[in-house]
């Protein structure tokens, strides 16, 4: 008799100093992100870097979100995203990622594995 065992669905692990410096790299390039949900103290969180509809993909029509709050550079971008008065750029803490890569709601990839970058990335457990 075969015993069948369900797949666990993977989670990718990774330091939010890590997610910051890949949204701050592709902005560098006049690339824009795109988003990631994620998990952090049982909390799901949305953050990215989002192109200006219908306009060319330059830095100068990339914004950046954090939730619903909306940030025009990504030195403003920097100074405010926190979580209970802790900024995030810097922060060691280890979030789960949930989905990567939504635009207009919906996840393009199905896993967070699809950007190599965040793999890299990642924390094994």
């Amino acid at each position: 008799m075969f015993w069948s065992k369900k797949k666990e669905k993977k989670t990718l692990d990774i330091k939010l100093k890590d997610v910051f410096s890949i949204i701050k790299s592709d902005y560098d390039d006049g690339i824009a992100f795109c988003l990631i949900e994620f998990m952090l103290d049982d909390e799901m969180y949305t953050m990215g870097s989002v192109l200006t509809p219908n306009s060319d993909e330059i830095q100068e029509n990339i914004y950046f979100v954090f939730n619903d709050d909306r940030y025009d550079t990504y030195d403003e971008f920097l100074e405010n995203v926190e979580i209970n008065g802790v900024k995030l750029s810097n922060s060691d803490e280890v979030i789960t990622i949930v989905r990567a890569v939504i635009i207009d709601g919906d996840a393009m990839i199905n896993t967070p594995w699809g950007d190599t970058r965040l793999a890299k990335m990642a924390i094994e457990k």
